[in-house]
């Protein structure tokens, strides 16, 4: 007795596609039976470390090769590298380990006047604000190169591992030896690395000199940019952002 065979409809162009087949139109995967439970589980878990090499190579290539990772991904290269997104989950499942060690992570301790009233809190602050005054630093500095989704893509790319590693530091230092003028240092190493690296990203031929001047002028301007927000808080909310 021959087997019926079942006919599927592709959810994207209608086309019929056989089960556990790509459709030949546009490639959109058939899995060929309805999601339970567990299919659920596992497809998630799937797309979100379905890359070519594992979490640790993405982490590193971020160090050693920034510029490739950067731009493989602006130039549409997909599933080489992980996504900017999944470097953001990545990190977010970092923090919340790391908060379960130590409550009071992070780089520098921030304090928003009234913050046990309206909820914000200085690291909420930091992790909102840094990426946006990074990348606009760089687009300032680099004004030439491409539009502003480069500079994004470079900060997320560079500045996501080094926060992680110098909250993991902090939290191991703090935890151990209990050193907290440790977490300004790191901060400030974690900033000028993740800067310098942009370097290498936005201009790969620039000599020594220019590196550090040019990592410099970032770090300068971002500097300005969180003083203006500053004042443009206090005027505005008349809330005051301390460092403590």
């Amino acid at each position: 007795m021959l087997e019926k065979k079942e006919v599927y409809y592709c959810e994207s162009c209608q086309n019929s596609i056989s089960r556990g087949k790509y459709c030949p139109d546009c490639g959109v995967y058939n899995l060929g039976k309805k999601s339970t439970f567990n299919t659920l589980f596992t497809n998630s878990l799937s797309e979100v470390f379905s890359v070519e090499k594992g979490l640790f190579y993405n982490f590193k290539i971020t160090f050693t090769k920034p510029h490739d990772i950067v731009w493989s991904y602006f130039n549409g290269v997909r599933n080489k590298y992980a996504a900017p997104g999944k470097f953001l989950l990545y990190t977010l499942f970092f923090l919340g380990a790391i908060y379960l060690l130590d409550p009071k992570f992070g780089a520098l301790d921030l304090i928003v006047d009234g913050e046990s009233t309206n909820g914000l809190t200085g690291t909420k602050v930091f992790l909102i604000l840094i990426i946006p005054i990074l990348s606009i630093s760089s687009k300032v500095v680099f004004w030439k190169n491409k539009g502003i989704a480069l500079h994004i893509l470079s900060m997320i790319y560079l500045f996501l591992p080094r926060f992680v590693l110098a909250t993991l530091l902090i939290t191991i230092i703090k935890l151990s030896i209990g050193l907290h003028w440790s977490e300004p240092l790191l901060f400030f190493l974690m900033i000028f690395h993740t800067m310098w690296a942009n370097v290498l990203v936005q201009k790969k031929t620039a000599s020594i000199l220019q590196k550090v001047g040019l990592t410099f002028l970032q770090f300068l301007t971002m500097l300005a940019l969180i003083t203006l927000f500053i004042l443009l808080l206090t005027l505005v909310s008349g809330t005051n952002l301390t460092v403590s």
